[in-house]
């Protein structure tokens, strides 16, 4: 999909109609809490919370979420914690990485248990520009890059050069790479049980890539919602769908409720009948905490869609 300097407004429709190509011309624009308006992003912003003393802003701060984590021919879904820590304005790193629950997938109603009590995984300690590092890259639209080693562990591989959009709130974070890690994190204090009704509501996103070096391309908006009945092979039918007329659509379905992990499938030729997951799990559907805000990804073609309600 080309990529455009105007960012195109999509609705969604939880029968995933597919996916086609946004033309330019006549969009009408639509807002959400990723569409890179509002205050620059800055560190403070990120890991500013209850101030520690009076007029003292915090230095860390802590975020729950959700991830799509592949590795090898495994994918799994992972719900998890950590402590954003304030280096200096211009970066950040992590700590106190814990994994709360993971599950092995295995198309769409099979997610195996092999996490399900707080583990805590071990990263480098204090700030390392090569593993251990989060940076600005441009205030303006509130993006920002990071590097993560989690050591020789048994389901996460490192981490290198993920890009990551910020909400206008400064509260939620999301993005990954295109290899191995795609997540969605909030300024929490827990995390809750997922329900299939969690998007009934519709959502705008936008949509974006992430380049080799951790850089966000933005595409084009997008309006997501779900449909009424069941799809072609029995999941949740959802559409997506521009101003201009393109769309996607397909089926997803809550494989488990712990960890909130939706995975979902498109439909090869979208808008010729009822929604299909044509080709089986081709990506996800991840919630924040307060399920207000979405990451969707697409495992065939890299492609992000970060939106609000």
């Amino acid at each position: 999909m080309r990529l455009f300097a105007v960012l195109l407004s999509c609705t969604i429709s939880l029968t995933l109609a597919g996916c086609g190509s946004v033309g330019a011309g006549g969009a009408s624009k639509m807002m959400n809490a990723f569409t890179r308006l509002g205050a620059p992003l800055t560190i403070d912003a990120l890991v500013a919370g209850a101030t520690t003393a009076a007029g003292t802003l915090s230095t860390q701060q802590t975020y729950y979420g959700r991830a799509l984590v592949k590795n090898g021919a495994d994918l799994y879904g992972m719900t998890f914690r950590f402590t954003l820590n304030k280096e200096s304005n211009l970066s950040a790193y992590f700590s106190n990485f814990q994994v709360l629950r993971l599950v092995l997938l295995n198309g769409f109603m099979n997610a195996l248990p092999l996490i399900s009590s707080p583990t805590t995984i071990s990263v480098p300690s204090g700030h390392n520009p090569a593993t251990n590092h989060l940076a600005l890259v441009d205030a303006a639209v509130r993006t920002a890059k990071f590097d993560l080693n989690f050591g020789a562990n048994t389901y996460l591989r490192n981490i290198a050069s993920a890009g990551i959009v910020v909400a206008d709130d400064f509260r939620t974070i999301a993005g990954g790479n295109n290899g191995s890690f795609f997540f969605i994190a909030q300024k929490a204090t827990s995390i809750p049980r997922a329900a299939s009704t969690d998007l009934a509501q519709p959502f705008t996103l936008i949509e974006f890539g992430v380049n080799a070096s951790g850089t966000l391309n933005f595409r084009d908006l997008w309006s997501f919602s779900s449909i009424n009945g069941g799809g072609g092979t029995g999941y949740e039918p959802f559409r997506m769908t521009t101003p201009e007329g393109s769309r996607q659509e397909g089926e997803f379905q809550l494989v488990d409720s712990e960890s909130g992990i939706f995975v979902l499938g498109f439909d090869a030729t979208p808008g010729d009948g009822t929604p299909t997951a044509s080709h089986g799990l081709e990506g996800t559907f991840l919630l924040s905490p307060d399920r207000q805000l979405i990451l969707a990804y697409n495992l065939t073609n890299a492609a992000y869609w970060a939106g609000s309600r």
